[in-house]
């Protein structure tokens, strides 16, 4: 997934997904400084999913093919 893919699933801004997931194991970080590019498989974002909605992180998620 990309960042933007992530912004759009948490409904938050991708600084936000950059500064969640950055240091997160099995993420590949592409690219540096203001060009900075990150590949986030499915399973990391669900697993900070559970250990944020642990801590009373909760995010809103879509459905497969369904447009808001």
């Amino acid at each position: 997934m990309t960042i933007d893919q992530v912004a759009e699933r948490w409904q938050c801004s991708p600084w936000t997904v950059r500064r969640l997931l950055e240091d997160q194991p099995g993420v590949v970080n592409l690219g540096t400084g203001r060009k900075k590019m990150m590949r986030i498989p499915p399973a990391v974002v669900e697993r900070v999913e559970a250990d944020r909605s642990s801590a009373g992180f909760t995010v809103e998620r879509q459905r497969r093919g369904s447009r808001v």
